[in-house]
């Protein structure tokens, strides 16, 4: 009896030990919470959590995805195990997928996650965010980066001015390049071109405004066997004793003798504003009288240039060419045979207070500068000293008498092209060698 009991307690203890073992010996599983597989999100980069549901311990999971926008690592929070995943944004014009697997190191057991990204918006737009541009008067090239989803033949570029050219390349990298060359604005006022890219399906376009600004221009004379002013400003010299010769490339310029009565003479003061620059090409110049504004009030000198001792000198008021002349400084610079482009720029009370700052430029390049002074409350509109908005005509050429009709500067053997005035602007070094660079062939 006691040994069939014996028996019977080993054989309970053999079954229990048994269900433990099965216990211990479950199969591994690694699923997704809630027993979800797949998710759609948005184009958008995004950062997903998703829990996993395993009896398999962290260290023997790993974790891999099917594509490189789409990245995912696993933490253990509070006993709890995640997938962080790291999204980036979908640019194209087409949905994508991913694949998530999480599996344990022996292979026993896996799960997969199948993610899809909806496709973007078409769209077009400038590297820079900048829908509108401003260029110079002068002609150049300007490029803008840009991005699209569009492939490169998916993309045209229209232009609705005929002085803009806009063209639409791709480099090496894929990267898209708009390039726009603009013509010249000498004389037309400030204009605006509309270029439009837009996608060959018209889904979707971009637009920048380019503003080219007017170079400021108040008159040019090309003396092509005419006195006509280039600029659209009505402007016509009174011209005496003077002729057209040969300039270069069998262009005309215009010759002005050493004779008191050969000249040119403009009904405009041409260069009396506190900003304001002169240009003109001259050949061979010598000492004596080059130009000249003649105020209003007293038909007085102002504005005058001259060459004295070889050197070009410029004096702006009334005062300093009949009282100070002599100690008033004239520009250093080399000898002025042969053709030059002479360049002066000059404003008043800007670079320096109650100050006339004039830079002299030859053949394109800054040379010097020299300042005079002048009291800027005489400058006022009351003032009955006052140079500055105070001329009436421009004279070129002949000879210029000082005080009590004393001649002070004779006249000079001038042949000039190319005069251009810019009443209201100082141009810049780069305007200034832009115009040389432009007309140089003649040397």
């Amino acid at each position: 009896m006691k040994t069939k009991q014996f028996y019977l307690f080993l054989l309970g203890i053999i079954t229990l030990t048994m269900a433990w073992s099965c216990k211990e010996e479950e199969e591994p599983f690694i699923k997704f919470a809630n027993n979800a597989n797949s998710e759609t999100i948005t184009s958008d980069a995004s950062v997903l959590d998703l829990l996993l549901d395993t009896n398999v311990e962290m260290t023997q999971l790993s974790v891999t995805t099917s594509t490189e926008w789409c990245d995912a690592n696993m933490t253990d929070g509070n006993g709890a195990l995640q997938l962080k995943v790291t999204v980036e944004e979908n640019k194209a014009l087409s949905s994508r997928e991913a694949i998530i697997i999480v599996k344990s190191a022996d292979g026993s057991a896996s799960a997969s996650f199948n993610l899809t990204q909806e496709a973007s918006a078409p769209y077009i737009a400038f590297k820079d965010g900048k829908d509108s541009e401003s260029v110079s008067w002068m002609s150049k090239t300007i490029e803008k980066m840009m991005e699209s989803n569009y492939a490169f033949d998916q993309l045209s570029v229209t232009c609705n001015a005929e002085w803009c050219e806009a063209t639409l390349t791709n480099d090496a990298n894929g990267a898209f390049h708009l390039k726009v060359t603009v013509d010249e604005n000498t004389y037309r006022p400030t204009r605006e071109a509309t270029i439009i890219i837009k996608s060959v399906d018209n889904m979707t376009s971009r637009s920048l405004t380019l503003t080219q600004i007017t170079s400021g221009i108040t008159a040019h004379f090309t003396f092509e066997g005419n006195y006509y002013n280039q600029a659209e400003e009505e402007l016509t010299p009174v011209a005496l004793g003077t002729n057209f010769v040969e300039s270069y490339n069998g262009s005309k310029a215009l010759a002005i003798t050493n004779s008191s009565n050969s000249l040119l003479s403009f009904p405009n003061s041409l260069v009396d504003e506190r900003e304001m620059t002169i240009s003109f090409w001259a050949k061979d110049l010598s000492d004596g009288h080059i130009f000249h504004a003649v105020r209003l009030r007293d038909g007085d000198p102002a504005f005058t240039l001259a060459v004295v001792n070889g050197k070009l000198k410029f004096v702006v008021t009334k005062y300093s060419f009949f009282y100070q002349y002599e100690n008033c400084p004239s520009f250093t610079h080399n000898a002025l045979d042969g053709w030059h482009m002479i360049t002066l720029v000059s404003d008043f009370h800007k670079t320096t207070f109650s100050t006339i700052t004039t830079r002299l430029y030859i053949d394109g390049n800054y040379v010097d500068v020299v300042t005079e002074g002048d009291n800027i409350f005489g400058e006022s509109e009351e003032g009955d000293q006052k140079n500055y908005r105070a001329c009436s005509k421009f004279v070129m050429g002949g000879e210029l008498n000082g005080l009590w009709d004393r001649q002070m500067l004779l006249p000079t053997t001038l042949t000039i092209d190319n005069l251009r005035f810019y009443k209201y602007r100082c141009l810049s070094d780069s305007e200034v060698k832009y115009i040389y660079n432009k007309e140089k062939s003649r040397l």
